[in-house]
């Protein structure tokens, strides 16, 4: 906070502003390096920004950097750890925050756009399987922000564009003589500028809206009706349509005007096109389960999808590892989607294959990141693949005794019914798994907790099977490992059909 031993009555917001970049910029420089001693920073700036609304409640840029912070504290796993309120209190206390900034400027377009982020993020975190109706209602608040901020960055960039014409005008005007109409003006007459030094010295800054800025919205947006997807009922038909039209609206009417005035941005457009494939692949997802697609149009329409996403940049010589997960898991959700499809046993285990080939390229580029994710990735498809080679809760039927043909998938080639293919497809995936776990012990600051914790549970899950019994979950117990955390990953296991239900107790 201020620093004073009395607070002045002569305070002004600009030194509680001054403050409380000081003290953010402490807790970045130590964000990497020391987890405590950057959170201590996040919470004396917070304390400073708390302590300039007490005095003046309608100052904008103390609400806005307070809300900001807020939600910036639970975006990295290691500062996250240091406060010990729950996530989901903490993403509470930031969107009423940013409500509470919105009350004050209702149409400032970064504060709209960062509504929607902490509105998705409190979605994702509620997400418990048990509620469907809150995390889809907060994605389509989020959805409305976007629509709001991207609104009100089109109005700046048409001013903008107007003022530039404007000032051309001008500079043409005084050099020569001659009459020149000017351009048409759409915006507001110019307001005289009577801001004094001393109050342009410490005004927001604002960053200049252009078509970058609002295609970094387009983005959100799409990335926010792919979510939605994933909380719309197969039979509500309407609701359905009204998100892939919305979607529609975003990637043949506004984006294409944008996306063309880029400067050769390929992290921009990449990030774009793969926003664009995540969209479409969601709503195909949705459609088939609706069933207005089949089986055949699912398949292409997913590999279509990403097939544009990696050919979107003429320099571009190979995807990025980030293109090639989001494939990944498209194919994995496609095999688990079309698990009830008929005649399609062969068709999942070639797709499932294809997402193995693709995450084990990933691995071996020296730009991925979060490894962890890519080796229970590969883990799960293993799994996956292993489990499509039974029929619905056998997979603890003995892996050696192969006149058991009942339990097969008959569906499958000979070939892929092998004791051999079997037994390595079960061991590969406990190997990655473990791979998991052993990468999240040797750099624990690339990966949170959760994600060792729950590659833990499906390593021992694993075991299980391998050893058909449960004595490596007892095990895990025994070490006072969280059971219902455990019977939540192993539901989750369920229900992405890695094992059926009943296969443990």
């Amino acid at each position: 906070m201020v620093k004073s031993t009395k607070l002045r009555s002569d305070i002004s917001p600009e030194e509680f502003l001054v403050e409380g970049t000081r003290l953010e910029e402490s807790g970045e420089k130590w964000r990497a390096g020391d987890a405590v001693k950057s959170s201590n920073f996040i919470r004396r700036a917070l304390d400073n920004y708390n302590l300039g609304l007490s005095q003046f409640p309608a100052d904008f840029d103390l609400a806005y950097n307070k809300a900001r912070l807020q939600y910036q504290r639970t975006q990295y796993p290691p500062i996250l750890a240091q406060f010990h309120e729950p996530l989901i209190e903490l993403l509470q206390e930031a969107l009423a925050s940013h409500k509470f900034a919105l009350s004050i400027d209702p149409a400032n377009a970064d504060l709209l756009y960062n509504t929607a982020q902490v509105l998705s993020s409190l979605a994702e975190a509620l997400d418990d399987g048990t509620d469907s109706n809150t995390p889809r209602n907060l994605l389509e608040d989020a959805v409305g922000m976007l629509s709001r901020s991207l609104a009100e960055q089109e109005q700046a960039l048409a001013r903008a564009s107007q003022e530039s014409a404007d000032a051309s005008y001008r500079a043409a005007s005084e050099q020569s003589d001659d009459t020149v109409t000017p351009p048409e003006c759409h915006a507001t007459a110019p307001v005289a500028n009577t801001i004094t030094k001393d109050e342009e010295r410490w005004a927001s800054v604002q960053e200049p809206i252009s078509e970058k800025t609002i295609c970094d919205t387009l983005i959100a947006v799409l990335e926010t009706l792919a979510s939605i997807c994933d909380y719309i009922p197969s039979n509500a038909l309407p609701d359905v349509e009204a998100v892939r039209r919305m979607g529609e609206d975003v990637i043949a009417n506004k984006a294409p005007m944008f996306l063309e005035k880029l400067d050769e941005d390929e992290q921009l457009e990449t990030g774009y096109y793969l926003a664009t494939a995540k969209y479409v692949v969601a709503v195909s997802e949705l459609a088939f389960k609706s069933g207005l697609l089949d089986l055949k149009t699912y398949d292409a329409s997913v590999k279509s999808a990403f097939e544009q996403a990696q050919h979107t940049h003429k320099k571009s010589r190979c995807p990025t590892p980030e293109i090639l997960c989001s494939y990944a898991d498209s194919i994995i959700d496609f095999v688990i989607a079309t698990s009830e499809a008929a005649d399609a046993a062969l068709v999942r285990w070639n797709r499932a294959t294809k997402a193995s080939e693709l995450l084990t390229l990933v691995s071996q580029m020296s730009s991925a990141k979060d490894l962890c994710s890519v080796y229970v990735g590969r883990a799960d498809i293993e799994l996956l693949r292993y489990r499509l080679c039974f029929t619905e809760g056998q997979e603890l039927a003995s892996c050696t005794c192969s006149s058991k043909l009942t339990v097969f998938n008959l569906d499958l080639p000979a070939n892929l019914r092998t004791d051999k293919s079997r037994k390595t497809l079960l061991e590969n995936s406990h190997k990655y798994y473990r791979g998991a776990v052993s990468f999240t012990e040797a750099r624990p600051n690339e990966t949170d907790a959760e994600g060792k914790k729950m590659a833990v549970v499906k390593e021992a899950v694993v075991a299980c099977l391998i050893n058909r019994n449960e004595e490596a979950l007892e095990k895990l117990y025994a070490k006072g490992f969280d059971r219902k955390y455990a019977r939540r990953v192993i539901s989750d296991m369920v229900d992405q059909k890695l094992v059926s239900e009943g296969v443990l107790s």
